[in-house]
């Protein structure tokens, strides 16, 4: 059963979705060019991107918070879309102290928020389209 509507307002979700896949970014291009990594990214500009997207995630309240981690969840396959109550329990176990690092920090996080907003109807094209 899908929630009627999740606490997470799409403006939050697509701002989150498109830092983390900012950050993503970084590291992947870090990564790619082991031997020039201030070419791509400043030094310690990947720590300060992560800090910024957990402090963007951290100012969630509850209730987001725990949409957010639900949807990641979801979009990574740990949880169906019909078992969105499990995946909100699990979520708040989580705690809200480790969750804007936990998000932050999971590789490929921006794919996963991105599949799970899309089993709910919101994608990213739609979302770029009318803002």
């Amino acid at each position: 059963m899908q929630p009627r509507r999740l606490r997470l307002s799409s403006d939050d979700a697509f701002f989150i979705l498109l830092r983390a896949r900012e950050f993503d970014d970084v590291i992947d291009l870090t990564d790619l060019v082991a031997d020039e990594p201030a070419s791509i990214a400043a030094p310690g500009e990947d720590d300060e991107m992560e800090a910024e997207l957990a402090a963007a995630i951290g100012a969630l309240d509850d209730d987001a918070l725990t949409d957010l981690v639900a949807l990641v969840w979801i979009g990574r396959g740990d949880f169906l879309a019909g078992e969105w109550a499990q995946a909100r329990r699990a979520a708040v176990e989580l705690g809200r102290e480790r969750a804007p690092g936990y998000v932050a920090g999971l590789p490929m996080v921006s794919d996963y928020l991105e599949q799970g907003l899309s089993t709910f109807g919101h994608t990213l094209a739609h979302y770029v389209e009318t803002h």
